[in-house]
């Protein structure tokens, strides 16, 4: 199946998304270690109305989709496992917090400072998808979403 990946966040500056998925799998290859300022991108998250997506299908990384510039840019890897997210955005006090649950269960709850605010979990969350921090996760997923976390590596949280 394919994934779509665009070269430009919403404000137009650079995904570099071929580049640290590229990153992503050398590394997770385990082949001559590089060091580069790039974060490398292990999994997508994606909305899944239709459940389409499922451990085993094979994923074509394009730019450019449904354009005479198709481009795939990566090798044809299977999906290793999927992950189902929700993150739900609350009033508090003084502002509105997120809450992340993966498989079910809260994974970050940024509406307190307690057992599950998990910052370091979420920060890894965050670039593992291509993110250069937790707010530019959130300014991005800025409203309730419902999807799956598509995995290609050996990764789960």
């Amino acid at each position: 199946m394919t994934l779509s990946f665009s070269k430009k966040w919403k404000d137009g500056t650079p995904t570099y998304f071929v580049d640290k998925i590229w990153e992503g799998i050398i590394d997770h290859k385990k082949v001559t270690p590089r060091h580069t300022t790039v974060k490398s991108k292990i999994h997508t998250i994606r909305e899944d109305k239709k459940k389409r997506w499922k451990v085993g299908n094979k994923i074509h990384f394009v730019i450019n989709n449904r354009t005479p510039k198709r481009f795939q840019f990566a090798p044809v890897l299977l999906v290793k496992s999927i992950q189902e997210i929700e993150i739900k955005w609350h009033n508090t006090i003084l502002s509105i917090a997120p809450i992340v649950w993966i498989n079910g269960k809260v994974f970050f709850d940024g509406t307190n400072f307690g057992e599950y605010r998990n910052e370091k979990g979420m920060l890894i969350l965050a670039q593992n998808d291509g993110f250069l921090d937790v707010q530019s996760f959130f300014n991005w997923f800025n409203e309730d979403f419902a999807g799956k976390i598509i995995h290609w590596t050996d990764q789960k949280y």
